[in-house]
């Protein structure tokens, strides 16, 4: 920040958010070199004790807080996020400069992609010997979704609601599976 200029920084963006904080919080995220402050929702309310925050259950909560914010702020402030709000009360101009940093990563987090594939090649494996065996779609995605269980994988893009893996259907953004029986012939994704 300080070789960019910047005095605070805005995020807005849940996953800039959820980068910075390594938790997903509804609100906004003030980084400045001295802190970081918060202003987010009341159902953070006992999540967040680590950080100055002030909670808000409303929408006029939000922006009275902001405004109370914006008038104790001074100097360059720029936000990750195009919003007429925090440009009118900041006037604060975009940056990518979270985005850009997001991009560079760790050992720490190499380790954990590379595991993660490793996890995920084993899954697929796993399923690819017993996936004709008369599997439906629904049961090829519980075979996949204990294995990461097995595993101790938290959370993975499996859902029984919005993954498809055969045929035509695999090709349908977030079609539904069918219980119709895979065969040997069928598009497995």
């Amino acid at each position: 920040m300080k070789d960019q200029g910047i005095d605070c920084l805005i995020l807005k963006d849940r996953f800039n958010k959820e980068w910075a904080l390594n938790q997903n919080i509804a609100g906004y995220v003030f980084i400045t070199k001295q802190k970081i402050d918060l202003v987010a929702s009341n159902a953070h309310r006992h999540e967040l004790d680590q950080y100055n925050v002030e909670f808000a259950s409303s929408r006029e909560e939000y922006r009275q807080l902001l405004q109370e914010k914006a008038e104790k702020t001074s100097g360059e402030v720029k936000t990750d996020t195009e919003s007429e709000k925090i440009e009118e009360l900041f006037n604060a101009e975009k940056t990518d400069i979270i985005k850009e940093l997001r991009k560079i990563k760790t050992s720490e987090e190499i380790k954990n992609i590379k595991k993660a594939c490793r996890i995920t090649s084993k899954a697929i494996e796993n399923c690819r010997k017993t996936l004709f065996n008369g599997f439906n779609e629904y049961e090829a995605i519980n075979n996949i979704h204990n294995y990461y269980t097995e595993k101790s994988v938290q959370d993975a893009f499996i859902t029984n609601k919005s993954l498809t893996l055969v045929n035509t259907n695999c090709l349908t953004a977030h079609a539904e599976p069918r219980e119709r029986v895979i065969r040997e012939e069928d598009l497995v994704i």
